[in-house]
């Protein structure tokens, strides 16, 4: 084809206007499927010079409680381009049933919907591209929307409907703060440990009449899913949760309408989240265990044996674990250690008295053992021997997890009692 052809051609051809840069929604990861929509985390907004291309539409989503009404717009040249606007329901995590459109030839588009259900649920906003008729293969346009609740509100606490997106206490602590909970609709809230040994305490108090609530604490885990470590579920109208939080992770709460009249409830949140100081020196560090963590040990109370207030905590352990705290009186003959999970100090004795043997039973659980210091075992004329100021003594703990089929030895400390 000569020049003069190609120059006839490029006449005849519309301009195709060069696309701008993708908008903020794209930086990061595309929404241009449903099930990677963008969340809108207010309940009303707004968004300016958003793009949408031939070649990529672009989803939203939000979450409505019960009895809420959702409504939407864009605004965009029609000239430029035809764009459409859908709005569907959740289902499995993608989008669901179509419950409004709006496909006109103006330079507008609308959808409005009301979540009439029983339950809290995520829409998704698809703006669609249709067609240009001056050649584009792109447009920009403004997006708003705006949430009305019903008969229930959101708190100051939202949006944390999960654990992937919690309200985070932090190192704080919260003494009955106002909070609502409604169907499908967990409150979920992030504890940051500052200090490895310590508790934490949770409690709701509501009115069980108007609904059944649940409370629950679960385990960060360095890897892998969380874990659900104590629940509260009586039909009180409180619930409480008391966790020696040992470890080096983090802890969620978890707030759960189990059920009832109405949609919501009303209730109030205290959370403590309390840190002790730990006692004794590692000398030797424990195995990963299932929950991928190392298997940490320490002492919290006192070193004065006047007091005889003195107890072992440690890390998370797997539901069905069994363990067996092991003293060794003495240091200066503990072996020469190769690496982790393997017995690590000498003249090792068993602790056997009333509540000395670890067990988690059906849930993850973490080591609080008491000891009484006028009953450590040691041999010699008499099996039981009291701790007397200056003794160093050596603290490890081997576990069992049939549930995993693991032996694990923890870290092993020492402690120089005064």
């Amino acid at each position: 084809m000569s020049m003069l052809s190609l120059l006839a051609l490029a006449a005849i051809v519309p301009a195709v206007t060069d696309c701008p840069s993708e908008d903020p929604f794209e930086l990061f990861t595309s929404n241009d499927v449903c099930t990677q929509a963008s969340y809108l985390w207010a309940e009303s907004g707004s968004y300016a010079d958003l793009v949408v291309t031939s070649i990529s539409d672009d989803y939203y989503r939000i979450g409505l409680i019960p009895g809420a009404h959702f409504s939407a717009s864009i605004d965009f040249a029609h000239a430029d381009a035809d764009v459409d606007l859908f709005l569907y329901t959740e289902s499995g995590g993608s989008c669901g049933a179509r419950v409004d459109s709006s496909i006109s030839t103006t330079d507008g588009e609308s959808v409005q919907w009301t979540n009439s259900t029983a339950s809290a649920m995520d829409v998704y906003l698809h703006v669609d591209w249709y067609s240009s008729g001056s050649g584009d293969s792109c447009a920009n346009y403004d997006l708003s929307w705006a949430t009305i609740s019903g008969p229930c509100s959101d708190d100051r606490f939202e949006p944390n409907d999960s654990i992937v997106h919690p309200y985070s206490v932090g190192w704080r602590n919260i003494i009955n703060e106002p909070a609502t909970i409604v169907n499908g609709d967990d409150d979920w809230y992030e504890i940051i440990r500052t200090n490895p040994a310590g508790r934490i305490y949770a409690r709701i108090d509501f009115v069980h009449a108007e609904g059944d609530i649940d409370l629950e604490i679960w385990h960060k885990t360095l890897s892998g899913s969380p874990k659900l470590v104590k629940q509260s579920a009586s039909v009180e109208d409180l619930e409480e949760l008391t966790f020696g939080a040992w470890g080096d992770y983090g802890f969620y709460i978890r707030v759960h309408r189990y059920g009832g009249p109405g949609l919501c409830n009303d209730y109030t949140l205290t959370v403590v989240n309390e840190s002790y100081t730990t006692l004794g020196t590692t000398v030797c560090e424990g195995t990963v265990i299932p929950l991928s963590q190392i298997a940490r040990l320490s002492a919290e109370g006192s070193l004065d044996t006047t007091q005889n207030d003195f107890r072992i905590v440690g890390s998370v352990y797997p539901a069905n674990t069994v363990g067996y705290l092991l003293g060794g009186y003495g240091f200066s003959s503990l072996p020469s250690i190769s690496g982790a999970n393997e017995l690590c100090i000498s003249n090792a004795k068993y602790f056997l008295g009333p509540g000395q043997v670890f067990t988690t039973g059906s849930s993850p659980g973490a080591p609080n053992i008491d000891l009484d210091l006028n009953l450590f075992p040691r041999t010699g004329a008499s099996f039981y021997h009291s701790v007397m100021p200056g003794e160093t003594w050596a603290f490890q703990l081997w576990t069992h997890s049939s549930g995993y089929n693991l032996t694990a030895y923890s870290d092993a400390i020492f402690v120089i009692f005064e």
